[in-house]
């Protein structure tokens, strides 16, 4: 079993962007990134830097 974890709280200060993953809590995390002005990514292809093997 994978353990889950929800923020109770925006994400910690020194989280530059949120890669969304498959989850309970998911969308929550993306909704506070969001109000953050957080850069959320649905791809990890997509994250800046991202270099597959």
């Amino acid at each position: 079993m994978r353990p889950t974890r929800k923020f109770s709280t925006p994400p910690p200060a020194h989280c530059e962007a949120i890669l969304r993953l498959e989850g309970a809590g998911a969308d929550e995390d993306v909704r506070l990134a969001l109000a953050r002005g957080l850069p959320v990514y649905y791809c990890l292809a997509d994250v800046p830097g991202y270099m597959a093997d």
